[in-house]
């Protein structure tokens, strides 16, 4: 489970994934909105991926609206920001030195003060006092560059790659003979 609709229609629930994993299928989640059920339900199962999943399971993170974006129906291009891409963007910005956690925490707080529908780095910049505007600008291209859903999302993907490939090479129990079905050799 990566993502899923916000707004226009329902979501995924925690009761419809339990009813999977006590099926006994395997469930992972990350990125989005597979990355918040997976942090609701990670003790009872289901399989949770990469930092944003680990951003909502240590509760740095609680609004479901941190990974909500809009877009465009037709092109599928996003026109938002979805917060935690922000969120991690800055920490990353920060641990590179390219701002100082101080002004990090000032784009963050302008950020989240922000309706989800509104959030582009644009009105973020806005938001955030006009004497830092220019070094916000031109940070903007390397924060917007930094895609945590994407690269969690990609994480997901390879980890279920790599566990079907394990279990396609494991032998089925069902080719062994164990001298009660008579084998079917």
């Amino acid at each position: 489970m990566i993502d899923g609709v916000f707004d226009q229609a329902l979501a995924v629930s925690p009761r419809e994934v339990l009813d999977v994993l006590r099926l006994g299928i395997k469930v992972y989640g990350g990125s989005s909105m597979g990355a918040l059920r997976a942090a609701e339900l990670w003790t009872l199962g289901m399989t949770g991926i990469g930092r944003v999943f680990e951003l909502y399971r240590e509760e740095i993170v609680t609004a479901e609206d941190e990974v909500a974006i809009l877009f465009d129906a037709d092109s599928e291009t996003c026109l938002t920001e979805p917060l935690v891409n922000v969120r991690c963007a800055l920490e990353r910005a920060v641990a590179d030195g390219l701002i100082a956690d101080a002004l990090a925490s000032r784009i963050l707080a302008a950020a989240i003060a922000l309706p989800y529908a509104r959030r582009t780095y644009r009105e973020i910049a806005r938001a955030v006092a006009c004497d830092e505007g220019a070094s916000i600008d031109a940070l903007i291209p390397r924060l917007r560059a930094h895609d945590q859903k994407k690269a969690d999302a990609l994480s997901l993907i390879q980890r279920v790659s790599r566990d079907l490939a394990a279990l396609s090479a494991s032998p089925c129990p069902c080719d062994r003979d164990d001298g009660r079905t008579g084998g079917a050799d």
